[in-house]
């Protein structure tokens, strides 16, 4: 793709990173550094809001600066309270209001549900996973191993 290239995007998303999902209670989307901003597109209509009764934004960054879209995630849940759950992560910098180390360990020693105040099963909940192959695999193991019985797809752009 070239600087001018022209660009088709269609009314309807499509792929993975959709909110056509099984039908559950609840979603749990856990997005790495910049990778959240898809989501919150989702999150801008209303698609999401009438199909689920909770939704949990897991964002993970290695510093607090690199939380973006902070003023976003903070007009949605003003907008959402009680429907909208944001749980930040930063691996490399303690603070007083994110979880500390990494998505993958949360899972396992159970921190994520704790923090978060509910339980993720795959009778009621929907886990979308976003980053590199790896971490999905990393991140699928885990909630498997927890029970949710969650899948995720991956994407590369380079």
């Amino acid at each position: 793709m070239q600087t001018g290239d022209r660009v088709w995007v269609t009314a309807e998303p499509n792929g993975y990173l959709t909110s056509r999902r099984p039908r559950t209670d609840r979603i749990c989307g856990c997005w790495p550094r910049h990778a959240i901003g898809p989501f919150l597109s989702i999150l801008k209509t209303e698609a999401p809001w009438q199909r689920y009764e909770r939704i949990v934004l897991v964002h993970a960054v290695r510093r607090v600066a690199d939380l973006g879209y902070r003023r976003l995630v903070d007009e949605l849940l003003e907008r959402r309270p009680g429907q909208l759950q944001f749980v930040p992560f930063v691996s490399r910098e303690s603070t007083g209001f994110a979880l500390t180390g990494r998505i993958p360990e949360a899972i396992a020693d159970g921190r994520l549900e704790a923090h978060a105040g509910l339980r993720l099963s795959p009778d009621d909940s929907t886990v979308m996973i976003c980053g590199n192959s790896g971490m999905i695999a990393t991140r699928s193991r885990c909630w498997s191993s927890a029970g949710s019985g969650a899948t995720g797809a991956a994407s590369r752009v380079t």
